[in-house]
């Protein structure tokens, strides 16, 4: 399942992301901001949404920065968040650092941009290999297990 989760300041970039996702079938599960205009706690957000992500799950999540709320994502075992902001990126970052939860800057990702994120995302498999090693170290210093 995909899940995707905003504070206030990522709440406009999640809701064009939802329709971009609508419009292409894919399904998903959304929570956190109901509105740009009421200031919330992104680490509430993500404390609330981490604990519902298996390693099958995919999660997109967007604060003002990305940086927060990677902070708080990334202090779950089981939760392998990395900010982004090019497909690029991306692409490397499943690829080598599998990464389960891709965390937007919702003040300074373009839309226009996401796109190509989200479907690299999407479909980029992890390479496993050189990598398993590491990401076995990056799941034993988790703060909050599941």
């Amino acid at each position: 399942m995909l899940y995707i989760a905003s504070d206030h300041a990522g709440y406009t970039l999640r809701v064009k992301i939802e329709k971009y996702l609508q419009n292409i079938g894919i399904p998903f599960y959304s929570q956190g901001a109901k509105s740009s205009n009421e200031a919330d706690n992104y680490a509430e957000i993500g404390a609330e949404v981490c604990p519902q992500i298996t390693e099958e799950d995919r999660l997109i999540l967007i604060c003002g920065s990305g940086i927060g709320i990677s902070i708080i994502a990334n202090r779950f075992s089981h939760i392998r968040a990395g900010l982004v902001h090019t497909a690029k990126q991306v692409q490397i970052a499943r690829a080598h650092n599998n990464i389960n939860a891709m965390v937007l800057a919702g003040r300074t990702t373009p839309f226009w941009k996401t796109r190509k994120m989200i479907t690299t995302f999407l479909v980029t498999e992890y390479e496993k290999g050189r990598h398993e090693p590491r990401i076995n170290t990056l799941s034993k210093y988790g703060t909050h297990n599941n």
